[in-house]
């Protein structure tokens, strides 16, 4: 596959891939389809400002880089965004009807990465990933679960996970009380559905068969009773593999762009926020931003990503879910601004 050469402005100024097939399965109406949720809320400048940030190793920790986009959002767009959550690599706030999760860090922009080709993949499982440009995801928002709603709803969830763990390695995605946060449900008229919120660890099992075979006795591993780990499945043997055991041992050939595109961030300076700051006060000012320091974009954020050989079963989505999918809940006038 060859490759595209693009610096930070690059990035910037290609804007963001919108994948046009999510909204099929959504409620979203046509008018809200139309334009980037990311372009029309982020401007050049403070998508630059964003990407000093998540590059900068030199900044503190990620709680306190959660603190400074929530200020820089306030100011830029005051009431417009209510914060959500702050995972180990993302932010993530609400505007309407989506949900925007920001990377922290360099792993996080390979996580939004990562949803953006998982979504197409499993789409009555996951919650929608409709646009990233890698800094940013654009997310379907669903209702989230409280500790009451996960504790009754575990059969249902219970079974989502046994459907995507025939195809799919997942972790940080069991079913234990620590990460009922990572659960909500979409709604269709009448009916909910459970779906997960956050997804980047979540790996295909085609070409990754050897990963799950018990390196001790061969026997094949499993996962343990609630997902949350792995087991070998001869009971002689019994050996137990935590999600990074099984992370160490995958065939990275199908996540290779992630990776190209990881190892290139990892040596890309941040941008000079000096001249960021004050072009975001100034639209006029001439960027002068520009790093010259190459990065390959990964071809499938310009032309989409079809989905792997191991997941058609997880397309098929449900009669039920069909008919719930063409109830379109939401008035035609609704735009996301409400």
């Amino acid at each position: 596959m060859e490759e595209c050469r693009k610096s930070v402005n690059d990035l910037v100024n290609e804007g963001a891939t919108i994948e046009e097939a999510m909204f099929e399965q959504s409620n979203i109406t046509d008018h809200m389809r139309s334009y980037s949720k990311i372009n029309k809320y982020f401007s050049k400048d403070l998508l630059k400002l964003f990407y000093y940030y998540a590059l900068n190793y030199e900044l503190g920790d990620n709680n306190q880089k959660a603190e400074l986009y929530e200020e820089i959002l306030e100011s830029v767009h005051p009431g417009m965004f209510r914060k959500l959550g702050t995972g180990t690599n993302r932010i993530a706030f609400q505007r309407g009807h989506f949900v925007f999760k920001i990377a922290l860090d360099r792993r996080g922009i390979i996580d939004n990465i990562s949803e953006f080709k998982r979504s197409k993949e499993a789409t009555q499982y996951l919650a929608l990933t409709y646009e990233t440009n890698g800094l940013m995801v654009v997310a379907e928002y669903v209702d989230l679960m409280d500790k009451n709603d996960f504790t009754n709803n575990r059969e249902a969830i219970m079974e989502l996970l046994s459907e995507l763990a025939k195809d799919y390695i997942i972790g940080d995605m069991g079913c234990t009380p620590k990460n009922y946060c990572n659960f909500g449900y979409r709604k269709r008229g009448a009916f909910k559905y459970p779906v997960i919120l956050d997804y980047a660890y979540m790996h295909p099992r085609w070409t990754n068969e050897e990963a799950m075979i018990c390196p001790n006795c061969g026997a094949e591993i499993g996962y343990n009773a609630n997902y949350s780990g792995f087991r070998c499945s001869n009971p002689q043997c019994g050996i137990e593999y935590t999600y990074s055991d099984i992370k160490r041992r995958l065939d990275t050939s199908t996540d290779n762009l992630e990776n190209l595109y990881m190892s290139n961030l990892a040596t890309l300076d941040a941008p000079d926020l000096e001249n960021i700051t004050f072009a975001l006060n100034d639209d006029e000012e001439e960027d002068s931003t520009d790093t010259n320091q190459a990065i390959p974009l990964p071809s499938f954020l310009q032309h989409g990503f079809s989905p792997l050989p191991g997941a058609p079963k997880l397309m098929n989505i449900t009669e039920a879910a069909l008919d719930a999918i063409n109830d379109d809940s939401f008035d035609e006038d609704d735009d996301d601004d409400d």
